[in-house]
């Protein structure tokens, strides 16, 4: 890995809540009441047993970004993604920014109203390939995309983890999210406008040498059709779409439950096909989860593979080199999870809440956001914050909250969390793909961040008016 930088960023991170774990006692909640304990340090021993845990439990980001690199890999041995990023560059000659304003929107907007977030990278290369064909730097490309994923999630509308540990029903607070959703993303455009300047000359970066895929070589391209490229992504966008919106929930749309019921309990005889066949534990549409895209994606792979006549060895050579690329990516990500063990497993972080949610007699807005911005730094996966973070405070606060109130709150700060903390999967595997140093993202983002805070502050404190 060549961001030595980055590395030493997330050790320092990693070690800071080791310490943090030899300073703060811990305190258990038995779902009553918060019961002060003693300091459960961090030893020398459990940071290496908690590395296995880690894999164990969050596997699935690290293979799915390998998937994303044998994905792009086998593209590649065809020559199609440098074809299909140069034709892109020359339909936008001289309309480049309309370009960054789209890839805001398509990012941006889907991570939003659908809740996909990590498995929107599967199209991040191909739309960084064309920003930096334009000539845009690797930090604007970066906010373009993965910057752009992660301000969707601030007015995420349908957060199902969230919404089942505080027993809501429906998607709830539409109208500050419409609001959020218009003002997070005309500020973004603004500010990427503002500091987009396209380099000339040797300042401009190789697209192959940033994306580490578009081989330059055009010749094993020149008698192949982009169409059937064009067909494998556009299929995964919508399979995405479909499998992964939750549907029944947002729109109360049972339609995709009683198709799946219907199929699996197709037989002939007592013998169910397609639950046989497929397996019994695949999901009706509306409720996959990232493991469920693994077939989907392995599927476009063989179509694009045999498409452009290439053998199964010639596809699973190409998978394993792209893969390959990614792999310390993959590492980092999965490993920056040690982080949610540690503070789960001393409890330092329940003594933190208790201090900081107990400040004020009643709710505080400005320390229930604190609060969610600190603990989503720590707990990371929306899985654990829900039953963990968002578990507690619901206890600790005034029985009089909100727990719409409190979803927003917590929803709001973890986009902007996500979007500086060490910590955020979606920033560190960006950063560590495209090489980009921690401490040039802060300066390039800081100023954007605190335009989107006033924003979001404005909606809080109207939504808790109203």
């Amino acid at each position: 890995m060549k961001n030595e930088k980055l590395l030493k960023i997330l050790g320092i991170t990693i070690l800071a809540v080791i310490l943090l774990t030899w300073v703060i006692p811990a305190s258990n909640f038995n779902g009553y009441e918060i019961a002060k304990g003693q300091i459960t340090p961090v030893g020398l021993w459990d940071i290496f047993s908690v590395i296995g845990i880690a894999i164990a439990y969050f596997w699935q980001t690290g293979i799915f970004l390998l998937f994303v690199g044998g994905f792009y890999g086998v593209i590649d041995q065809t020559g199609l993604l440098k074809k299909l990023i140069d034709n892109i560059k020359k339909e936008f000659k001289g309309k480049e920014k309309i370009f960054l304003v789209i890839s805001i929107l398509f990012f941006a907007i889907i991570s939003s109203l659908t809740g996909i977030y990590l498995p929107l990278f599967i199209f991040v290369p191909l739309f960084i390939g064309v920003i930096i064909a334009m000539g845009y730097n690797k930090i604007i490309a970066m906010l373009c995309t993965i910057g752009s994923i992660i301000i969707g999630s601030i007015s995420l509308i349908y957060n199902d983890f969230v919404y089942t540990t505080l027993n809501i029903t429906g998607a709830p607070n539409l109208w500050y999210k419409l609001a959020l959703i218009l003002t997070t993303l005309g500020i973004t455009i603004f500010y990427v406008l503002k500091t987009a300047n396209i380099a000339k000359g040797r300042k401009a970066e190789k697209v192959s040498e940033v994306i580490m895929f578009a081989d330059d070589t055009e010749e094993k391209s020149k008698s192949y059709k982009l169409w059937p490229l064009i067909t494998g992504l556009s299929s995964l966008l919508i399979i995405f779409i479909l499998g992964m919106t939750r549907w029944n929930q947002i729109f109360n749309l049972d339609i995709f439950n009683k198709i799946h019921e219907s199929i699996m309990n197709v037989k002939i005889g007592n013998f169910y096909i397609f639950q046989n066949i497929l397996g019994q534990t695949i999901m009706p549409l509306g409720q996959w989860g990232i493991t469920e895209l693994f077939v989907i994606i392995a599927l476009v792979i063989l179509f694009i593979g045999l498409m452009y006549k290439l053998n199964i060895k010639n596809i699973l050579t190409s998978f394993m080199n792209g893969a390959t690329k990614l792999f310390p990516v993959a590492v980092i990500v999965v490993l920056i999870n040690i982080v949610v063990v540690f503070t789960l497993n001393s409890g330092f972080y329940t003594t933190v809440m208790n201090f900081i949610l107990n400040l004020t007699q009643n709710t505080n807005i400005i320390l229930l956001a604190i609060n969610s911005f600190l603990g989503n730094i720590l707990v990371i996966d929306n899985l654990y914050i829900a039953n963990y973070i968002i578990s507690i405070t619901s206890r600790i606060v005034s029985a009089d909250t909100s727990v719409t109130l409190l979803s927003l709150t917590n929803q709001t700060m973890y986009g902007i969390a996500m979007l500086i903390a060490p910590t955020s999967l979606a920033l560190i595997a960006g950063l560590s793909y495209l090489n980009i140093s921690y401490v040039d993202w802060i300066k390039y983002i800081w100023r954007l961040l605190l335009m989107l805070l006033v924003i979001i502050f404005i909606v809080l404190i109207v939504a808790t008016i109203l």
